[in-house]
């Protein structure tokens, strides 16, 4: 109910804001800023008071995921990395030439937004290149984790028989 609340005032302001002049519009991001610093610590307080006698079901046994959900939780990983840099994209794109919308404009010779395409090859390329980064890091990583085979010796001494 919190979170749901907290995304139709958000939805709301937005939504609300389209029908105000551009230096009254700022000012709906307190409101919607303080929405959802709201939902984040009344949630937190709601898991506290439901976790907080809870008993342990042991230990955490790592390693034990299926392939398929680690590839999965990879590519949601890249997924979420891909769709940052959209919407970073969006929020310059939305803007134009306009340092606040419609208040201060950009008179830069440099004002210029990429197009979708430009934008898209772009965020592609920079997404594969962190990521790949990320996994060369791992990899490396883990060439110095495996254990060195031990050799075994190429003779074995042979204690002495003992005279009684």
């Amino acid at each position: 109910a919190i979170f749901v609340g907290g995304a139709l005032n958000i939805m709301w302001l937005g939504l609300y804001g389209y029908f105000l002049p551009a230096n009254q519009r700022v000012g709906l991001s307190v409101p919607q800023v303080t929405t959802t610093l709201t939902c984040l610590f009344a949630g937190t307080a709601i898991n506290i008071s439901m976790f907080k006698d809870s008993e342990s079901m042991g230990d955490i046994k790592w390693g034990t995921q299926s392939k398929v959900g680690t590839y999965a939780i990879f590519l949601l990983a890249i997924s979420f990395t891909w769709l940052m840099g959209l919407m970073g994209y969006i929020r310059s794109a939305v803007r134009l030439f306009w340092h606040v919308t419609e208040v201060l404009r950009d008179n830069s010779p440099d004002a210029y937004t990429l197009t979708i395409g430009e934008a898209g090859k772009m965020l592609t390329f920079n997404t594969l290149f962190v990521w790949v980064q990320f996994v060369v890091v791992f990899w490396v990583a883990s060439l110095s984790a495996k254990p060195k085979k031990e050799e075994a010796p190429d003779a074995v001494p042979v204690p002495a028989q003992q005279q009684q």
